[in-house]
């Protein structure tokens, strides 16, 4: 239903004194997020905005305000997009599983969807352990192995970068990419000492390090 359409439907019934049709939603875009990220809710509705007639004036004015709901919870208030869509923001922390999708019009009508959006495990790495660390000697390589760890750390697929505990790079200064939140490489230390400590952050700024271990002169 185009714009204009909408708006002499609006004015037809309002002359003859009868209601508006409810709304519909058309589609929900996307259909699943993670509990801890924030993101864009798009939603293509059939929907005739309320009127507010001034006839002294000879004026239409249409409110096209409207709210978005999941389930018993209201998300906040729903912007107007090119293409007729309503465009929505959501949080982080909802709830995890099925939920239906509910658009409130200015005038209190509405239309829901139900079951259209599902809030899914969050997706977060929390941090990166490594795998226990034997006696080194410096300057020869070694098998180190790090782990993502979080809610869904297998999903983890990005580098890190490395560094000892005074936060000088190793060799190399950059982890290859992780494989279903885990990474196997070889790595070297310069300098000696009885308590050396290996570090890894990745873009974020999330950390983790490995035990204390003695790196001796080779």
């Amino acid at each position: 239903m185009s714009a204009l359409t909408r708006l002499l439907l609006a004015c037809t019934l309002l002359a003859c004194g009868q209601s508006l049709p409810d709304p519909r939603i058309l589609s929900v875009q996307p259909s699943q997020v993670a509990a801890d990220e924030q993101a864009t809710l798009v939603l293509r509705v059939d929907a005739v905005a309320p009127f507010e007639v001034d006839y002294n004036e000879r004026t239409l004015a249409a409110d096209s305000s409207a709210t978005l709901w999941l389930g018993s919870v209201e998300i906040g208030p729903l912007e107007r997009a090119p293409g007729g869509l309503l465009v929505g923001q959501l949080p982080a922390g909802l709830t995890q599983g099925e939920q239906d999708v509910r658009v409130v019009l200015a005038d209190s009508r509405s239309a829901t969807a139900p079951r259209a959006l599902t809030i899914g495990p969050p997706r977060a790495t929390v941090g990166f352990t490594f795998d226990p660390v034997a006696e080194q000697v410096r300057g020869q390589p070694f098998t180190v192995t790090l782990r993502a760890q979080g809610p869904s750390a297998a999903s983890f697929n990005g580098v890190v970068l490395l560094f000892d505990g005074e936060g000088a790079p190793l060799t190399p200064p950059v982890t290859q990419a992780f494989v279903n939140g885990e990474c196997t490489l070889q790595v070297t230390v310069d300098r000696v000492g009885p308590s050396m400590i290996l570090g890894a952050r990745d873009a974020a700024g999330r950390v983790g390090y490995s035990n204390p271990f003695r790196v001796r002169p080779n």
